[in-house]
């Protein structure tokens, strides 16, 4: 069963660290960043993986506007890579013919994150450059993950 606290507290922490990212190196997400892949994406099993789709599906029933219907196909299509290969691999979403639906999914949860908390942080290049370095700081002030979901999601398994 999907825990989906702790999909929250993931979804939160990736979406955070890509920010960081395109805010400390001044330019797009890149597709071999190795912070990216070896301190999350080849760390994650498909549990992980259903805990996020988890708390994916919270975000989009309790804030629909802060959820596009892109973001939801990507979901779909993790999901189901996940459950049609789970007996071939823990890590179905880290092997060669489904990265690239990793890499839709952490890009779908930072989206969705920032939209939730109307951070305005552009994955392009030419936006990126735009942002002027007030914007920048504004932008990295951190919340307090607890406060924020236990204020915007009645979770069940809240006590797990």
């Amino acid at each position: 069963m999907a825990n989906v606290a702790k999909g929250l507290d993931q979804i939160g922490s990736i979406a955070e660290c890509l920010n960081d990212i395109i805010l400390s190196t001044k330019q797009s997400l890149q597709k071999d960043n190795k912070t990216i892949w070896e301190e999350y994406l080849h760390r994650w099993d498909n549990q992980d993986w259903l805990d996020m789709l988890a708390g994916f599906n919270a975000i989009a029933e309790s804030s629909p506007e802060s959820v596009r219907a892109y973001h939801k196909n990507n979901a779909e299509m993790a999901r189901t890579a996940i459950l049609k290969n789970k007996a071939k691999s823990d890590r179905v979403l880290d092997t060669k013919p489904h990265k690239h639906k990793a890499w839709a999914m952490i890009n779908t949860f930072r989206e969705v994150w920032n939209n939730l908390h109307d951070k305005r942080i552009p994955n392009e290049d030419s936006k990126i450059k735009k942002l002027k370095p007030k914007v920048l700081v504004e932008q990295t002030e951190e919340y307090t993950r607890t406060t924020i979901f236990h204020n915007l999601f009645e979770l069940e398994d809240a006590g797990q």
